[in-house]
């Protein structure tokens, strides 16, 4: 029978592949938060920690129907919001010390917010700001500071050339207060496709 140090460090090392793919594992984003919420208790109970305080934390984020109630709110019932959810759930796997990412400079995320990233495409936001420090299903970059994380989330398939910014993210209280739209993002929020 295996331990439980092998068990977490095989859920540590599917962690990065999980994120890297994560329309893969999981078809929805109801499955995304149950899969990540899952690797959360399960990593904490093994380390004897509570994940409660996070977790609930989300409550006061997002509202009561959790991560993915705040992104169809915003964005409406019929997304999927695999990657979005993995984003945010990827925060909470690196503040309780599950996830490695390479942190970025804190003044290089505040200029971006600043800058809104308007109407630019992922090859123009990485040539701008730099790789970020973790890319969710092709769809969300995380720049990691040692203030917080700043997300860049993309409207399109993988395979599509044009990628346009949808939104910007930041660590905030409430959901709500860290979300900002492109222009492009508001008028697919206003019903443009």
């Amino acid at each position: 029978m295996r331990t439980a140090a092998e068990l977490k460090s095989k859920w540590l090392g599917e962690i990065p592949l999980v994120l890297e793919r994560t329309g893969m594992w999981v078809r929805s984003g109801e499955e995304a938060e149950t899969l990540f919420r899952r690797l959360v208790e399960d990593l904490c109970f093994l380390d004897e920690r509570d994940p409660a305080p996070m977790l609930d934390d989300d409550r006061l984020r997002y509202g009561s129907q959790g991560v993915l109630g705040g992104f169809r709110r915003l964005f409406g019932r019929d997304g999927r919001y695999v990657a979005e959810v993995a984003s945010v759930y990827a925060e909470y796997l690196h503040r309780l010390g599950y996830l490695e990412v390479e942190l970025v400079d804190w003044q290089l995320l505040a200029q971006a917010a600043r800058a809104g990233l308007r109407e630019l495409g992922r090859e123009e936001v990485e040539a701008a700001y730099g790789r970020p420090s973790l890319l969710i299903d092709s769809r969300i970059g995380c720049y990691v500071s040692a203030d917080g994380w700043l997300y860049v989330d993309y409207v399109g398939e993988p395979a599509e050339q044009l990628r346009l910014v949808r939104s910007v993210r930041v660590s905030a209280e409430s959901f709500d207060g860290g979300v900002f739209l492109t222009p492009y993002g508001k008028w697919l929020v206003g019903g443009g496709l």
